[in-house]
């Protein structure tokens, strides 16, 4: 319901004050009702291909934290993990970070029974619940891409 009225109030404030355009900046897209720095970066990078920040959900939350790329103490939000996430990683990989790591959160890194005996990040992982040696790719997998692509962004902060 919520959602709803939002997008029904976004749309008329568009109308309004935008003649229908949507907004080519964060801060112009955050003055909308219900849009936060997650859905005003995400509407940057998907319709303009502006990567203004990086969008922080609670998949690539939780995969920060267990990379311990964040502070937990800090990060308690995915808006600090944001800011955390944006004052390390090179900008060039702020857009493809959201697709590739909610991928690989929802097929390997999941909240509940992650796959740590088939991440390829295992060894290098914190939060890995079993250590295995690192393996490499023998098939197109779809779970697979995700985490040759997860593999990619690996840095150690």
């Amino acid at each position: 319901r919520t959602k709803a009225k939002h997008v029904q109030r976004v749309a008329q404030v568009l109308l309004d004050r935008y003649r229908g355009r949507v907004p080519c900046s964060a801060t112009e897209l955050t003055k909308l009702p219900g849009v936060g720095p997650k859905v005003a970066h995400l509407v940057l990078s998907v319709s303009y291909g502006v990567d203004s920040g990086i969008v922080v959900d609670t998949h690539v939350h939780r995969f920060a934290g267990r990379l311990h790329w964040t502070d937990p103490r800090r990060a308690r939000t995915p808006e600090h993990t944001r800011a955390a996430l944006e004052s390390f990683l090179p900008r060039e990989l702020w857009g493809d970070l959201t697709v590739d790591v909610i991928g690989f959160c929802q097929t390997v890194c999941t909240p509940v029974n992650p796959k740590c005996e088939t991440c390829t990040l295992n060894s290098m992982c914190p939060s890995s619940a079993i250590r295995v040696e690192p393996r490499s790719p023998r098939s197109d997998s779809r779970e697979e891409q995700e985490q040759s692509s997860i593999s990619a962004l690996a840095y150690e902060p």
